[in-house]
């Protein structure tokens, strides 16, 4: 099973991949913004209109609909772009907001988005179990988009092995989450502003952790090692 470092090693290894990185980060964001913000506020004028719960404007049901539909498909695509984004910066490297804009729309989109939908589905069918269930099915797809930006897996096969990739390592990357959690609570008190340095900083330490994963373990993972991996999982008991 592939080895991970420590939570602390993470986090300051992405203080100093952010280093430099920040404008290039906070253009890539800005722009993703307010092309998400355009088409949903297209979409809300075709929105149904009610007063005192009571509808006085069915709108344009279908257009609503479709733009709608458009901010589902457009949000994965970026999802994409955002891994692509992470990834460039864990390695340091320079990143040419130009160049990753016109990856992110050519490179997987379709791909993207269908892996957008079977996330969706699939955490939708295990919250109506529980919600615990789904946020550590949350956790094991975690790698979905890496997968799919690493080579030419489909939507579900990406989903499998970012399921065998996370064996075993779904508590760590919970710490890791967790170990931001008073951040994200300050930022509250700074009107959101703090996100703008700490959120990018989570995202490059949770590509870290990804990075070693895919690194130090194959795609096809040995039985024996699978077992050891979910019997040192403490959330394995809800992987099937």
């Amino acid at each position: 099973m592939a080895q991970t470092q420590s939570i602390a090693t993470y986090k300051n290894e992405a203080k100093e991949a952010m280093q430099g990185q920040y404008p290039s980060v906070i253009l890539y964001g800005v722009m993703t913004l307010i092309i998400l913000s355009v088409i949903n506020v297209i979409g809300d004028l075709f929105s149904p209109t009610f007063e005192n719960f009571e509808m006085v404007d069915a709108g344009i049901p279908f257009l609503y609909v479709l733009f709608n539909l458009a901010v589902f498909a457009v949000s994965a695509v970026f999802a994409y772009g955002y891994t692509k984004l992470f990834y460039a910066v864990s390695h340091r490297n320079i990143i040419d907001v130009k160049a990753l804009l016109r990856s992110t729309v050519h490179e997987q989109p379709l791909r993207s988005i269908g892996l957008r939908f079977f996330i969706v589905l699939f955490l939708s069918l295990w919250a109506v179990l529980f919600i615990i269930p789904a946020i550590i099915k949350n956790y094991a797809y975690a790698m979905s988009f890496y997968n799919i930006m690493q080579g030419e897996q489909d939507p579900l096969a990406a989903i499998t092995t970012s399921r065998e990739q996370m064996h075993g390592h779904k508590a760590t990357l919970f710490t890791l989450d967790l170990s931001y959690l008073g951040w994200y609570i300050l930022g509250i008190f700074t009107f959101g502003l703090l996100y703008i340095w700490i959120i990018p900083r989570h995202m490059t330490a949770r590509m870290l952790m990804f990075n070693d994963l895919y690194e130090g373990e194959t795609v096809s993972i040995p039985t024996e090692t699978r077992k050891k991996a979910l019997s040192d999982d403490p959330f394995a008991a809800y992987e099937r």
